[in-house]
This record gives C-alpha cells, structure tokens and sequence, in this order.
C-alpha cells in the first residue's frame, strides 16, 4: 500500500514491479508531503515529495443566461456528482492502456486545466480540465485504451463518456453533441466515441476533456508526454 498525505493507495502488480498512481488535486498543500510504501506492518520505503505553486493563469469571462439558469438544478447536480463519484471511484485492477495518450480531438484550445476562473464576474474557481473549442459535429477519440464506464447526459457536463482505463484512472468527454458508444464498451485508442457539441453549462461548443485519477481531476495532457509504464 502507498500512502501520500496519509492517504491509502491500492498497488498494482505488474511483472516483477508493484505501483500506483496518485492524483494530487489543483488545491494540495504546497512543501513537503511524505510518500511511503508499506506491505503489512512493515515499511519498505519512503520519500518525500515537493508541491509547487501551479502558477496558473486567472481569467474572467460571461456566461450566457441558458447556461446560468441550469445552475438553480442543484438536486439534479448533486446527483450527477454523486454518479461521477461512484463511477470515478472503482479501481480497475487491470491497466488498460499502454504508451501516450492522444488529444482527442481537433480545435483550438480554449481554456487550459487549472485555470482560475470567475464567470459573470464571481469568485474564482480551478478548470478542472482542458477545453478544445472548435464546430459541432467535429470528431472526438478515445484519447487511450479502455471500457466505457458512463454514457449519459448531465446537467453541468452535458452529453458525457467516462473511460475507464484500469488502475483507478479514467478519463471524461464532455458537452458532446452526440455520443456513439454505450456504457460496458470497449474502445481503442483512436476509435470514434462521439461528437463536439453545446450541451449543458456552456459558452460555446467545445470538448471538456478530463483525466481523473482516484477520483482527482489532472492534468490530461500529462498522459500524452509520454508512456506510464512502470
């Protein structure tokens, strides 16, 4: 078991390595954190590991009145939460995937993971993950191998896809236009999930692109820089 900040992580085997990824949110405690890995009662390493200020960008911009008025939804909200919560929670013991992932789709990029945000002039709040903006209609991969754990449409997200990629990760496509695969799917790095679109809490079409690992929202252009292989 790994523990950082005092939080327990199931470890994975594979060959002769045992590992696990750990999700550090846009909010961590900066310094130094203690990491450690245990079997039993018996410590079998420790390191300490340095946060950093993310530095990210503050940025303030409207929101039109169709979209602010899915917010007075709070029950439907705290349900669809729920349900995120639950999905984004299981862990996998199966990695799905191997290599880097891929951005999956075309467009400009709108709005970068952990931007500070305040709409229609209120208080500012992280992005918890990467807008590609571009038509709808325009085409949405797979960004990495794995199962399709959600296919529904959300008050906030819109028309969403969860993948499962095993391990505790998964990753989130959100505002489609339309989704092509279901819940239980397996899908193929590259392979056609759905469509850009405007659906739900929006200024404008896009892809909300989200990695989450045990149930943290990162930075999903980490998994393109290269392979998470142990």
């Amino acid at each position: 078991m790994a523990y950082y900040a005092a939080t327990g992580y199931a470890m994975q085997q594979q060959g002769a390595e045992w590992y696990a990824f750990i999700g550090l949110p846009t909010d961590a405690a900066m310094g130094d954190q203690p990491l450690q890995v245990w079997q039993d009662d018996s410590e079998l390493a420790a390191i300490t590991v340095t946060v950093g200020d993310g530095n990210f960008d503050h940025v303030s911009f409207d929101v039109p009145p169709s979209s602010v008025q899915l917010l007075d939804n709070q029950a439907q909200i705290d349900a669809d939460n729920a349900l995120l919560t639950s999905t984004e929670g299981v862990v996998t013991p199966t990695k799905y995937w191997s290599g880097s992932w891929i951005v999956p789709t075309q467009g400009e990029v709108s709005s970068y993971f952990g931007e500070m945000r305040s709409e229609n002039g209120g208080a500012y709040i992280p992005h918890l993950g990467m807008d590609i903006a571009n038509d709808v209609g325009t085409p949405v991969y797979a960004a990495a191998d794995g199962v399709v754990a959600l296919q529904t449409a959300l008050v906030l997200y819109g028309n969403a896809v969860v993948i499962d990629h095993g391990v505790g990760v998964f990753s989130a496509y959100c505002h489609l236009d339309s989704a092509i695969v279901s819940q239980g799917q397996v899908v193929h790095q590259g392979d056609l999930i759905g469509y850009m679109g405007q659906t739900g809490y929006v200024t404008g079409p896009h892809l909300h692109w989200e990695a989450i690992v045990h149930n943290v929202r990162v930075n999903a252009l980490l998994f393109t820089l290269g392979p998470t292989d142990p």
